[in-house]
């Protein structure tokens, strides 16, 4: 909701555009050749960037990660789910992703826990921990 000094100072540069618009067409001409331009640069830089493969595969902690992973890789159906420590266990989540869409216990699920390295190293090789925790309750 906007206060008193916020509703003023909208009405101030609504005002503002719209004397400039009516006095000068040149202001608006340049103002949409800026956005245009901010625009199209914006559009080409993530064309460009989209098309840069980023991922260049995992390395794993130990050969028990890389077992365990080779045996996830062969089940029938795997199913991959990211879990973000601290809202729920990863127990209440399996839960609420079985509950939800209707899984039999017979199949299994898989949480992805993932730490952001350094943001600005594009090409990460992230670094895997595959660990079996067993249901307690």
């Amino acid at each position: 909701m906007l206060t008193t000094p916020a509703i003023i100072a909208l009405l101030f540069f609504l005002t503002m555009t719209v004397l400039t618009v009516v006095i000068s067409r040149a202001g608006l001409e340049i103002a949409l050749a800026f956005g245009v331009g901010i625009l199209v640069t914006s559009f080409v830089s993530r064309w460009i960037r989209s098309t840069e493969l980023r991922f260049q595969g995992f390395e794993f902690v130990d050969d028990e990660s890389r077992q365990r992973w080779a045996q996830c890789c062969a089940h029938e159906f795997q199913i991959l789910v990211p879990h973000r420590p601290g809202l729920y266990s990863r127990s209440e989540r399996e839960r609420l992703i079985r509950e939800c869409h209707r899984i039999g216990p017979g199949t299994p699920v898989i949480l992805i826990e993932a730490e952001l390295g350094d943001p600005s190293d594009f090409y990460q090789l992230p670094l895997m921990r595959v660990a079996r925790e067993t249901d307690s309750s």
